[in-house]
């Protein structure tokens, strides 16, 4: 795969192009073995199968799998490992990142065992990008390294080219930009040596996407302009399709939109050339986003529709999935939740199947492997009985000499060797008849998954009716449920199946809170979300990239934690995360020799919460004493030559202080000018008992009863509902008056007061929100006071437009009668 795919389809990757093609001049090398035919067969399909990916990257895969399987048990390692790492560059081209990574595996055992270096390198570098593709840039980084200082070995500069860019692209991803820029700049000075105009351009290219990063868009405009200029004295449509689409990005950044729009269509244009499918459905997407943000949604569904042609022309269910993701956010902007709906259940829905057919591509891998097995297994123990047989003629041929029968014996064992024969065919016919089987299964596989296909939009249409319905139901089942498990005559085996069915409830209340609530939360506001940790190895987890930046400066780096920490923390991991990656950032930053040094300890200890204290010290440029008075401000750089020289905007530790008074913790500095800096933060974590964690009981409240001096009026139209809220006023001894609609419960109010009201809010004749309007007006006439809770089935969203006060508080259905009963309570109280 040339990296020029990559720079549009996967941005942040580097395939090495020239790898493959090292591997194949091996295998033509070995084409002087008696079975040259073979070979140089396999070599022809091996070359046209390189074409096919650019368009059925699917179909060229399942090719070149029969392709392998042929070359299973051979000799020719070098041929094996250029297919290996083709089939690994076409599972990436697809999202196939497990199938991706199983021939990656592969590979690099074989070239290890070949002892072939080169290759070696070039797996290396692959499983980076797998790694990368997955999330995992620690890991990432380790690989790159790796396959960096194997092509310095071997003086490949091409491949050393490679390796600096992917290193540079996960560094600038994870805000170490200036590390970044140092390497595309080593590759530019490798290309300018060499002559090299790809090599110029995709240096340009990263050094581009480096400064994109930054929010530097003028800067990245230049870059990217310069690759144009590069690539298109080549004449290459797809590389000049990709360098459009880089400005098309820098120009939205610029809120461009006219110039923007225009590049996108260049690329378009260019990528509809070059006849590379993946790469151009990719940039219908990119379009279809950039209509998203300036949110002219129509034409952004116009461009999906594009990419959705061409994605299932590709059969590629990862790719898939991106589409229905971008189409279920542009119909959630649109207020338009029915589409929105059924793309988002597509969406998840082609999740699950990529999931499905993995595992039967595993299954069906599995069973060719065993049959192929089997079948190689009787072959060879026939061959070995025949060449017994042989040896056992050639004895008897010898005595016959001497005896004087050799003609009878020879005769006698010349029938042995054709019953053989004949039973060799006759198994070589079994192994073309299982096959012939094997091929059968695919098909049925290829049917069961369109069949699942099929299900799936039948599914999503029930959905998308149904779906607003599934609250008042649900609430339904949940209460029952839980009032079942009160049942004292219940044995504890029922009693364990209702709760399952109540975690099954409120798993689908979940589902249903996500697809309807995913934009109810205020922009701005920030809260706290913790989780459970393994402290000491989240601690290495976080550390470990910022060890690698200090070794690469050459820079002394150590992580000190203190030997009581505890093993299990609930924390708001990603905010803590923040706060560490800016001050080890700014500690190798702002050190250029010596040494820097993370420590952690505990200040204070009890039951419920540890006092942690985060030490960061570095031997860096220090701070002089006015600078140490305005370091956390915002946009404060000690002077005005430290931000061109370091970079930043002088905002990660005043947005460090803000996480940190939202946790609850403080930060300080010990600083001298020219010797160094040392941090500190002090933030409390929620102690973990591990042995205490049990698995969640349902909760009631058996001690709260109603007062019969107080009256209770519930106003409610669903007669499940109404049969669920009598069986949980009968648990409290709650004599209610009841109504089925809001003009009843009004005219009720009128006539005689009442302590609390229990009002759904979705009622005909009169819904609750105009009836309670009303009986407020009543009440502030009247100089009385009423209590009144809203029960409903609505969104967030719907209940948040309602007026300030009309309600003394809302539950959420479903909800459980423990939260009810506190409401209650409350106005006993």
């Amino acid at each position: 795969m040339k990296y020029q795919i990559l720079r549009l389809f996967f941005p942040f990757v580097f395939m090495l192009g020239v790898a493959s093609e090292s591997m194949l001049q091996a295998a033509i090398f070995e084409t002087e073995a008696p079975n040259k035919s073979v070979v140089k067969e396999l070599l022809d399909r091996h070359k046209e199968l390189l074409i096919l990916k650019q368009t059925q990257p699917k179909l060229a895969s399942q090719k070149m799998e029969s392709s392998l399987a042929e070359l299973r048990h051979s000799s020719l390692d070098s041929l094996r490992l250029a297919y290996l790492y083709s089939l690994g560059d076409a599972y990436l081209d697809l999202g196939y990142l497990r199938l991706a990574s199983k021939h990656q595996e592969m590979g690099l055992a074989l070239a290890k065992k070949l002892k072939d270096t080169r290759t070696e390198a070039d797996f290396y570098n692959q499983k980076g990008i797998i790694l990368d593709r997955s999330g995992k840039w620690d890991e990432a980084i380790g690989q790159y390294k790796l396959a960096i200082n194997l092509f310095k070995e071997l003086k490949d500069s091409m491949g050393l080219a490679h390796g600096l860019n992917n290193l540079g692209l996960i560094l600038s991803h994870l805000n170490r930009f200036e590390s970044a820029d140092s390497l595309f700049k080593e590759v530019l000075k490798l290309g300018e040596q060499q002559n090299n105009q790809d090599l110029r351009a995709m240096a340009y290219v990263n050094l581009g996407i480096n400064k994109s990063n930054q929010g530097n868009f003028k800067g990245a405009e230049g870059y990217f302009t310069m690759a144009l200029q590069l690539d298109e004295i080549t004449q290459d449509p797809e590389y000049i399709g990709s360098d459009y689409a880089y400005l098309a990005r820098v120009y939205s950044g610029m809120s461009q939109w006219s110039e923007a729009a225009e590049a996108y269509q260049k690329a378009i244009a260019n990528i509809k050339q070059s006849g590379n499918t993946p790469v151009l459905a990719d940039a219908y997407l990119n379009i279809a986003n950039f209509y998203f943000e300036k949110k002219e949604y129509q034409a952004s569904l116009i461009y999906i529709d594009s990419a959705t042609v061409l994605v299932e022309k590709i059969n590629s269910f990862p790719l898939l999935a991106k589409v229905y993701e971008l189409e279920w956010q542009v119909h959630e902007a649109a207020r338009n939740p029915e589409a929105a709906l059924a793309s988002y259940i597509l969406w998840k829905g082609t999740e699950d199947s990529l999931q499905t057919w993995e595992a039967e591509l595993a299954s069906e891998e599995l069973m060719q492997q065993y049959a192929s097995e089997q079948n190689e297994q009787r072959m060879a123990e026939l061959e070995e009985d025949v060449n017994t047989q042989k040896e056992i003629r050639m004895y008897w041929m010898i005595l016959a000499l001497l005896l004087g029968i050799g003609f009878i014996l020879y005769i006698w064992q010349n029938s042995r060797m054709q019953k053989q024969s004949k039973e060799l065919q006759k198994h070589q016919a079994a192994l073309a008849s299982n096959n012939a089987e094997l091929q059968e299964k695919t098909s049925e596989l290829e049917h069961n998954k369109e069949s699942l296909q099929k299900a799936l939009n039948t599914k999503t249409r029930f959905l998308s009716v149904v779906s607003h319905e599934i609250r008042t139901p649900l609430h339904v089942i949940r209460n029952i449920g839980e009032l079942l498990t009160q049942d004292q005559h219940m044995s504890d085996e029922s009693k364990e199946k209702l709760r399952i069915q109540l975690q099954s409830a409120d798993q689908l209340n979940k589902l249903v809170d996500e697809i309807f609530d995913l934009n109810n939360l205020e922009s701005g506001q920030s809260s706290i979300k913790t989780e459970i940790i393994n402290l000491r190895t989240w601690l290495n987890e976080v550390y470990f990239p910022y060890q690698l930046d200090a070794n690469f400066k050459g820079l002394k780096s150590e992580i000190i934690l203190s030997d009581d920490l505890p093993e299990k923390v609930e924390v708001d991991s990603r905010k803590l995360r923040q706060v560490i990656d800016n001050l080890l950032s700014n500690a190798v930053k702002f050190t250029d020799t010596g040494k820097i040094q993370f420590k952690v300890s505990i200040i204070e200890k009890n039951d419920n919460s540890i006092h942690l204290r985060f030490s960061f010290s570095d031997t860096g440029i220090g701070l002089s004493e006015e600078g140490l008075k305005k370091v956390f401000e915002p946009f404060h750089q000690e002077d005005f030559s430290m931000s061109r020289s370091k970079g930043g905007s002088g905002l990660g530790l005043s947005i460090s202080k803000g996480i940190l008074e939202l946790l609850g913790g403080q930060i300080s500095v010990e600083s001298k000018l020219g010797e160094g800096s040392t941090f500190h933060f002090d933030v409390k974590v929620a102690s973990v008992k591990t042995s205490t964690i049990s698995a969640p009981k349902l909760q009631t409240n058996n001690q709260f009863t109603w007062p019969k001096h107080k009256k209770l009026l519930i106003a409610e139209d669903h007669e499940q509902n109404i049969l669920i809220l009598k069986m949980l006023m009968n648990r409290v001894n709650a004599q209610a008056e009841w109504a089925k609609n809001g003009l009843e419960c009004y005219t009720k109010a009128a006539e005689g007061h009442y302590d609390l009201i229990l009002m759904d809010l979705h009622m005909p004749i009169m819904d609750g929100k105009e009836a309670a309007e009303r009986i407020r007006e009543m009440a502030n006439q009247n100089g009385s006071n009423v209590r009144i809770i809203g029960l409903t089935a609505a969104n967030e969203s719907e209940v948040s437009e309602l007026p300030q006060g009309l309600f003394d508080d809302v539950l959420y259905k479903p909800y459980r009668p423990d939260q009810l009963y506190q409401l209650m309570e409350q106005v006993v109280a």
